[in-house]
């Protein structure tokens, strides 16, 4: 019985991450965007780029630890979207995984998950998906879209992220919201 506790407790350690497993979560705002999400505490936003269509495009990548990373591509549409149905931004939405799935290699996907809406503003279009790439790190795909603005979170790093309550925080933090504060600390359980 000793034995069998011991070998638990000792892969139990062996799959959390080898930095600091919690890292202080704090709601922040991408400047000029109008998204905002919990993020670990000290991030660096990088300033924005232009893509081809004259699109805003953010991206924030944090370092969790233990080969883990967290961040967000968010782009803000440089016209709205016409009106139609959600279905159509939902499209739009998938297309832009598709083109990163290109460009970071990935090579598995489980398949999008649709369906998903925020709280907050009942006319985004939600998706989730799971991916490989070709270098083995798992991904936890979340994406957000309206009329004006798109987001897609993620997590990856060597295994799926283990701490459940801390990516649940994360992935369920996200608003387009313009009014958001820079910053506000979040505890996680």
């Amino acid at each position: 019985m000793v034995m069998a506790l011991v070998f638990w407790v000792a892969a139990a350690m062996a799959r959390a991450p080898a930095e600091d497993p919690h890292p202080r979560l704090e709601r922040t705002s991408i400047p000029g965007c109008g998204c905002a999400f919990y993020a670990p505490s000290g991030i660096t936003i990088d300033a924005p780029v232009t893509s081809e269509d004259g699109s805003l495009v953010w991206t924030v990548d944090s370092d969790l630890g233990g080969g883990f990373h967290a961040g967000v591509i968010a782009v803000k549409f440089k016209e709205r979207l016409a009106d139609g149905p959600p279905e159509e931004r939902g499209a739009l939405l998938e297309s832009y995984l598709e083109f990163l799935k290109g460009q970071l290699n990935v090579s598995e996907a489980a398949g999008v998950g649709r369906g998903h809406t925020l709280d907050s503003e009942p006319s985004a279009v939600g998706v989730i998906d799971f991916w490989k790439d070709k270098d083995g790190d798992e991904w936890a795909i979340n994406g957000w879209v309206n009329q004006d603005r798109l987001a897609v979170m993620f997590v990856y790093g060597p295994r799926s992220y283990d701490i459940i309550t801390w990516k649940e925080m994360f992935f369920n933090g996200f608003r387009f919201a313009d009014d958001a504060p820079a910053t506000t600390p979040a505890t996680v359980p």
